[in-house]
């Protein structure tokens, strides 16, 4: 089962990616060079898709087979977004996204740092992919009443979601196909992320609106968690 559902989820983008290299040879021929700069920016923007489908694919069997390290630690939040953010700096420019990061520089996570790589990765990686063209991302955190959690928020402008399928995420196992061209992103990569935050004692929430965009709260244990907890 596992396999067929692989095959059928790369299947569509690797046939894309064979038209659009093909496509590129043609114009490269024909001398249409900004035609061929949009066909290029459109293959690297599925390769990296693909390349984020296959990573949770790895992570989640790895997961279940209780093969993923998992070790607990006190993470910087703001340099974590920071790393995130710069990994994705490619997507912000060919879209023209403009990112607002209010990260105060005392909020430490303490959690697994990969989990919390791979949790951010996708969220905000899901963000830019529904963002409009020059639109806007919001990520904000801030401590929550005793600082022993954290809340962060990640907030897009753009095509958002039904109730039926925000509920569908969180409470079901069900691979979501909201957005049918797209629907590597929100299948194994959500169940992934939600699996991931329960085993680091974090959780989450979903507001989204379609055509108005989503906004992604994850509560987090924070540094001072930890604290308590020893003490």
């Amino acid at each position: 089962m596992m396999l067929m559902m692989v095959a059928h989820d790369l299947r569509s983008p690797l046939y894309q990616l064979t038209h659009l290299w093909r496509r590129a040879i043609q114009l490269a021929d024909h001398k249409e060079y900004n035609k061929l700069t949009d066909t290029l920016h459109q293959g690297i923007t599925m390769n990296q898709h693909t390349y984020q489908f296959m990573d949770n694919m790895l992570n989640w069997t790895m997961l279940q087979s209780n093969q993923l390290l998992f070790q607990k630690e006190h993470i910087h939040g703001n340099a974590l977004i920071d790393q995130v953010l710069h990994d994705f700096r490619m997507k912000i420019t060919n879209k023209e996204i403009r990112i607002h990061k209010n990260i105060p520089k005392d909020i430490y996570i303490h959690g697994d740092l990969h989990s919390y790589k791979v949790i951010f990765q996708n969220f905000i990686d899901n963000a830019l992919k529904y963002s409009f063209q020059k639109g806007t991302i919001r990520i904000v955190a801030s401590y929550i009443s005793t600082m022993e959690y954290c809340k962060f928020t990640i907030r897009d402008y753009g095509e958002g979601m039904e109730s039926d399928t925000v509920h569908k995420l969180l409470h079901t196992q069900e691979r979501v196909q909201e957005h049918p061209e797209k629907k590597n992103s929100m299948g194994i990569g959500f169940q992934l992320c939600k699996q991931l935050l329960h085993k680091n004692g974090a959780s989450i929430t979903i507001e989204s609106k379609k055509h108005i965009g989503t906004t992604i709260i994850l509560t987090i244990p924070t540094l001072k968690s930890h604290n308590h907890v020893k003490n």
